[in-house]
């Protein structure tokens, strides 16, 4: 009579623990599927994809950079404006995730420990840019526009 308890308790202890981990599962395909696509101003939809290749102005108050896409995994940057008193040009590797229709959300860590994270809203074309090194944070807002 204990075992048969037991097994019951076991069993469904197992079932409380599988069935979440599966329905996420599940439901996780879906929205790594819904982050590929990215809307443009215009409203069109695009895959992050198209992206790759293409050059961004990333227009702040005292700098502008030119920021291109090279690969799903590398961004190259130039500073076009401005004096800055660290690097001007680099390549680095970089995460993104799609946060809606509209925005996406992109990170990279420069080779001096500058981690650089940005929303960018192609409804809005609006840059959201936070930045952290050495303990320090800062916010700088501004706005993006296609260049090629």
């Amino acid at each position: 009579m204990k075992t048969n308890l037991m097994n019951k308790n076991l069993l469904t202890l197992f079932l409380i623990l599988t069935i979440p981990v599966l329905s996420n599962s599940c439901t996780e395909k879906q929205k790594t599927d819904e982050r590929q696509e990215l809307p443009n101003k215009t409203g069109n939809t695009v895959n992050i994809q198209d992206l790759i290749g293409s050059t961004y102005e990333w227009k702040y108050k005292e700098y502008t950079y030119h920021i291109t896409l090279t690969s799903d995994s590398t961004v190259h940057w130039k500073l076009i404006k401005g004096d800055y008193p660290g690097a001007t040009e680099e390549t680095d590797t970089y995460v993104y995730s799609q946060l809606d229709k509209n925005k996406i959300f992109i990170s990279w860590i420069e080779k001096s420990g500058l981690g650089i994270s940005a929303v960018l809203d192609f409804e809005t074309m609006n840059l959201y840019t936070h930045g952290s090194q050495e303990g320090s944070l800062y916010v700088n807002p501004g706005k993006i526009k296609k260049i090629k």
